[in-house]
């Protein structure tokens, strides 16, 4: 499919707006952050190539409030959008996140906790095992082992448990707020999960999931 690359200088989206107009494709998917977002689609909206939002679909940079806040209030009604899904404890982490920093976290936030917390375990696995921190690729065995079902299931909130059961020299199975996370030899995971969303005049909005499709 084709594919048109933003220009990184703000002054010259033209040729962007032209290739993008010229290809007449049925949808687009917008891969961008919100400041190359907006200044594309003022110029899409300017030359009226941007009257059906719908056949847009906006990656996960954009499910921020920093996109709204710059743009007209309706331009993009309709637009569809992908995210991380989480799991129910996500709500806490929320209502936590936002009394530490009175703001709500963006998407970016529970896969980034997820990884750091991966990742100490992984660390204290190693120190407990091995008495040393691998070097090279040598903590790959260690992040699968964390995440393996068969250990003792450690929730997000539980790190400091964890630990300790490593320590101990128990194997631990990392549940985090994006969900089950089973890293196999080649880095893949069938366990993450995604979660849809539009535009709405209220801003955005969930879009319930219909399957188990990932």
């Amino acid at each position: 499919m084709a594919s048109v690359v933003l220009p990184t200088r703000e002054s010259a989206p033209e040729m962007a707006v032209q290739q993008i107009t010229s290809a007449q494709a049925d949808a687009y998917v917008l891969l961008a952050l919100p400041a190359s977002a907006s200044l594309l689609l003022y110029n899409l909206a300017a030359v009226g190539a941007l009257k059906d939002p719908a056949r847009w679909y906006l990656s996960p940079t954009l499910h921020t409030p920093a996109l709204l806040e710059t743009i007209p209030k309706g331009m993009l009604d309709g637009a569809h959008g992908v995210a991380t899904g989480t799991t129910a404890g996500a709500t806490e982490f929320v209502q936590r996140f936002t009394d530490r920093w009175q703001d709500r976290p963006l998407d970016d936030a529970y896969p980034f906790y997820d990884a750091a917390a991966i990742a100490i375990f992984a660390l204290q696995r190693a120190l407990a095992r091995e008495g040393t921190i691998p070097e090279g690729t040598g903590l790959a065995r260690h992040i699968i082992a964390v995440t393996q079902a068969g250990g003792t299931p450690v929730r997000w909130n539980e790190l400091g448990r964890g630990l300790e059961l490593l320590r101990q020299g128990n194997e631990v199975g990392y549940v985090g707020l994006t969900g089950t996370l089973e890293f196999d030899a080649s880095w893949q995971t069938t366990a993450a999960s995604t979660s849809w969303w539009t535009i709405g005049p209220d801003g955005f909005v969930p879009v319930p999931s219909n399957s188990n499709c990932r």
